[in-house]
């Protein structure tokens, strides 16, 4: 693959893009979308994780939002 990107189906069938499970509806979206990062420890890479989901999606979207609680 391009990049070194790994990509299969998971043992449940759903597609993988490295060490990304992508689980979809199967149907189209018809209003906002919330996609949650989260990990229940400290420095994972979150925000990395994060700001590439959120590179990603700002060139296939119109509008993306951005939500840090404190």
């Amino acid at each position: 693959m391009a990049n070194g990107e790994n990509r299969g189906n998971s043992p449940s069938g759903e597609p993988v893009i490295g060490d990304a499970v992508v689980v979809t509806s199967g149907r189209p979206a018809e209003g906002p979308i919330s996609i949650y990062v989260a990990s229940p420890e400290g420095e994972t890479g979150k925000s990395t994780i994060a700001l590439g989901i959120v590179h990603r999606l700002a060139a296939m979207v119109p509008r993306v939002g951005v939500f840090r609680p404190i």
